[in-house]
Formats: C-alpha cells, structure tokens, sequence
C-alpha cells in the first residue's frame, strides 16, 4: 500500500515538473477561442452581406449555391440576400442592379449572359461592393473577365473531352456524324465549349463530322426537337454530344422515338448530382456525363467569401479565376460517391 502511494506521488511530481519546464505558450490560456486569428475570422463576417443572383432557383445548381451560403450565413453571423429572376436575362440585371443600391459587401453573379452584366458589375465595383462569377464567367473566350472573381469549370477543356469520347463511342461506326446540341448560345458553355469541342475534332479527329449543331436554351423539349430532326436528316448518327444536363434529358426520348436508343451514344455534363448525373449513367440514358462537382464548388465559394471578407481587397483592383477539376461518369467507373445529394451541401452547419 506504501509502495502504490509513493508511485502516485512520484508520478504527481514528474507532471508538475513537465509543466513547469513548458513554454507559456504551451499551456492553456485564459482566451475565448483559438486565439487572434480565429477571433478575427468571426469577426470579419459579423454584420456583413453576401447577395446572390441566380439564373433561377427552380433547379439544383442554383439550390446548391443559395442553400450553401444560406447555411453558411447562419453558422457565421451575416446577412444572405437572394431574389430569383426565373431565368429572366433582364430580370437577373434588375435584381443585380437592386442589390447595387443595398449595397451587399459582397455579391454573387450565375449568369445566363455572358455579357449582360458588364454595366451594373463595373457600377457594382465602383460601389465597393465585391463581384465574383460563379460557374459561367463573363467575357467567355476573350481575354477580359468580368466581375473580380470567378469559380468554374474549363469549359474549353470539357469540350475537348467530348469530343474525344464521341470520336471513342463512334470508332467502328461507318459514317462518324456527331450532333451538337449547345446550351445557351450567350454564355461561356455555349461558346467556351463548343471551340474546345469544334477544336478538337479538328486537330485529332478530322474524320468526325458534325452534321447539326443547334441551341436548345435549356429546354428539354427543344433539345429534344434538334435531335429528333438531325436523326431524320442524316442516317448514320453515332454520338450526341450536348451541353448541359438540364436540357440533355430531352434527348433520350428522340432516340427511343427513333429507334436508336443503343447505337446513338449521349455525352453530356452538369454539376454531378445523383439525380440527374448517375442516376441516368445508371440507366442507361447517358454513355458519358462529365461532372464538375457542384458540391466540391460549394466549398470553394464560401472559402472565397470568408476570404474576401478577412482581406477586404478593393473591388476591380486585381482579377483571378479558379477553374475547378472535372471527372468523367461511366456505367463502367461509376461508384457510390461519384455523385453528390443535394441535402448534404445544404444541411445546417452544426
């Protein structure tokens, strides 16, 4: 009993004696949280705004962003503005303008125009108010960028990317005619995209042919229509290559209409959730859909605004871009987290 009692006093002094020879720094303070670079982390957000102009909020890109930094601006203690201009051009340049006269510390742009915003994001910036460019960056294929910050995908890259797999889906095919269905034909995927895709073809596969390319504007039923013409028009069709996953399940049903669901291989691309990305790999609606993680976007958005609100950098002093990586979903890659659900990137932050 002796012994096990001058053990534990042993052990008392060899602790005390360890604290002791411990820098300051190394014990515990009396501090509210994790010191000065936490506190003004807090701090930085405290009192500030974020607005949020969508192209719309009817379909879950734009759910994703808004429910992101919804969330994230009540985890953190500033105010979160949106306003849905259900794909109105001019409505989305009123609301802008509007958030312009409320002056927002920061504001968000996912615009269907690659060039509508110009005028209102240099009186934005002039305002002091921060602009970034969220997805489809403005001034596609020429060298000026506007707003001071855009997060998206390479589209130039995607479109490549395309056009290789659909010169790889029509290989043993006798005639080669790919269709191109574009997304709108006013923004960095209709433009961007569609040179990556043309440029492509060009340099590596000559022998493919684009026998139609049209807009479908984001409809479904237009999407739809093109094909269901192109195949009429030209026997022989062995790959659609379109634009984005909002309009591309249009074009499933031509091909069922046609007769061709299996020779006519579909590529498309979107933000990757599990509904309209694996789900239809799974199906066998697509043969390849290329995702640029709207998810993982998410998280680089609100890193951005936690970054500018720390920094404060003056509004149209710099510009930067952050393209963000894609993977490409096959029946035969697919796992169970190659796509995203959209309760978890909105969920409460604790």
């Amino acid at each position: 009993m002796r012994l096990e009692e001058d053990i534990m006093q042993f052990k008392g002094a060899l602790t005390a004696a360890l604290i002791a020879a411990l820098p300051a720094t190394a014990i515990a303070q009396d501090r509210i949280g994790d010191g000065k670079p936490w506190q003004d982390y807090y701090a930085a957000m405290e009192g500030k705004t974020v607005a949020f102009v969508p192209m719309a909020l009817s379909f879950d890109l734009a759910q994703l962003y808004d429910g992101a930094m919804r969330s994230y601006a009540e985890e953190m203690g500033f105010e979160y503005l949106v306003r849905d201009p259900n794909w109105s051009v001019e409505g989305a340049v009123q609301v802008a303008e509007q958030f312009v006269s409320e002056k927002p510390d920061i504001m968000v742009i996912h615009p269907l125009d690659d060039k509508a915003f110009m005028r209102v994001v240099r009186k934005a910036q002039k305002e002091g108010i921060y602009v970034i460019f969220m997805n489809l960056r403005s001034g596609a294929g020429t060298d000026f960028m506007g707003g001071d910050a855009f997060i998206g995908p390479d589209f130039d890259a995607f479109g490549r990317k395309k056009a290789a797999l659909a010169a790889e889906f029509c290989a043993d095919s006798e005639e080669k005619k790919v269709i191109i269905v574009q997304a709108s034909a006013t923004n960095s995927v209709g433009i961007t995209e569609t040179n990556g895709t043309l440029a492509e073809f060009k340099e590596n596969h000559p022998d493919i042919e684009v026998v139609a390319m049209q807009s479908a504007e984001a409809d479904p039923a237009k999407a739809k229509a093109i094909v269901s013409t192109a195949l009429k028009q030209n026997p022989g069709v062995c790959a659609v290559i379109d634009q984005w996953e909002g309009q591309a399940i249009g074009i499933p049903p031509a091909l069922e209409e046609a007769g061709l669901k299996d020779q006519v291989k579909v590529i498309t691309s979107g933000g990757g959730s599990r509904t309209n990305a694996c789900n239809n790999v799974e199906n066998g609606n697509y043969a390849a859909y290329i995702s640029y993680n709207a998810g993982h976007q998410s998280y680089m958005l609100k890193g951005l605004i936690a970054e500018v609100l720390q920094k404060q950098p003056e509004p149209g002093s710099e510009q930067f871009s952050i393209y963000n990586d894609f993977v490409t979903i096959t029946a035969d890659n697919m796992s169970p987290n190659a796509c995203w659900d959209l309760d978890f990137y909105t969920r409460p932050l604790n």
